[in-house]
């Protein structure tokens, strides 16, 4: 009976000596109520105040949450809707793991899993059927291992990592690493570093400050030159560039190919198109020094920074090491590498 009393309300005072008891809360139960409660408003269009919900319900309990347990989560995920369910009750595991003090957590597949993750949060997706949202506003590191329509939109920082096929991946997004090992439909990413090793039907260039890093295939590329804060360089496959440039061979100083382009508005493939034609009646000679002379050192020079780069096409076979692959990426100076890169193509030590 003693041992009952002490686990439930802990150490008994001294003989003489009266306080209250402490009663301890069953943190797996109360996340379970909590969650009970929080279903009956959630909406699947509405993840904000959804999100927002359950902080609120979870909020008195951020203290025991700080020592949470796997456990603790394997309760929650056994009351929930089974992965595929459109009701969005990865946002409310996500609002719990923020809270917790685990550094790790794997997620079978609840639609709007990782809705705003804290950065030095690491969140793997293993899902095994399609979702509507993964990743929305998140800033912790995430891996998605399956499908989804849409991946790390609107996210802000920390890296997002898709071996699945993806419809959008980092639209809207204003910080942070991206890289695609899977397939997706469009990049619409701003504000960050963008690296494709998989296959990409299109990216689109007209957003601010991005830098792109083609290792494997894009089928399209639109809008090449607006704006010049976003950069492209291509040591894989790009299929057509529908952007025409005003500027002649210099209004391509946001894009360096190192590897090959199938079809261009106008020519501009490989090393030989230059010499032999580049389009608007500039003669072969006049081409062929002025590729010499401003864009052959650049190419050198940004060839040699990607050196380090081509490394990570080894990292996307890692789809059975998620972890280990996020924390590859994370590993590398990344800020370095774009400020290098940029003050090449920019030609004037600017970064």
């Amino acid at each position: 009976m003693m041992q009952a009393l002490t686990g439930r309300y802990g150490e008994m005072p001294p003989a003489g000596e009266r306080r209250a008891p402490e009663v301890r809360v069953d943190l797996a139960e109360t996340v379970v109520s909590a969650y009970e409660a929080w279903k009956q408003v959630a909406q699947a269009d509405e993840l904000e105040l959804g999100y927002r919900e359950a902080l609120r319900l979870l909020g008195p309990y951020a203290w025991e949450l700080a020592g949470a347990t796997k456990r603790d989560f394997d309760a929650l995920y056994s009351v929930m809707a089974t992965p595929g369910s459109e009701q969005p009750d990865g946002v409310f595991v996500t609002a719990a793991f923020n809270l917790s003090g685990l550094a790790v957590l794997t997620d079978t597949g609840h639609e709007g899993i990782g809705y705003g993750l804290s950065q030095g949060k690491t969140l793997v997706v293993d899902n095994k059927v399609r979702l509507k949202r993964v990743g929305d506003y998140a800033a912790g590191d995430m891996a998605l291992l399956g499908d989804a329509e849409r991946f790390a939109e609107y996210s802000f920082g920390g890296v997002q990592i898709s071996w699945g096929k993806t419809l959008f991946f980092g639209e809207g997004s204003q910080g942070g690493i991206k890289a695609n090992f899977g397939w997706t439909m469009r990049i619409r990413a701003a504000n960050c570093i963008f690296m494709n090793v998989g296959e990409a039907e299109s990216i689109d260039l007209n957003f601010n400050r991005v830098t792109t890093i083609n290792l494997g295939r894009i089928d399209t590329v639109w809008r090449l030159t607006l704006p010049y804060s976003s950069v492209l360089i291509s040591n894989g496959i790009i299929g057509t560039v529908e952007s025409p440039s005003p500027k002649g061979m210099n209004g391509y100083e946001n894009f360096v190919n190192l590897g090959k382009v199938k079809r261009h508005w106008r020519p501009f493939t490989t090393f030989w198109d230059n010499i032999t034609t580049f389009g608007n009646g500039m003669p072969a000679v006049e081409a062929f020094r002025d590729f010499v002379s401003k864009l052959l050192p650049k190419y050198r020079a940004v060839s040699s920074l990607l050196s380090d780069v081509q490394g990570f096409e080894a990292v996307a076979g890692m789809r059975d090491r998620p972890e280990e692959a996020l924390a590859m990426v994370n590993a590398y100076d990344w800020k370095r590498l774009e400020v290098r890169l940029r003050a090449t193509m920019n030609g004037d030590g600017r970064g």
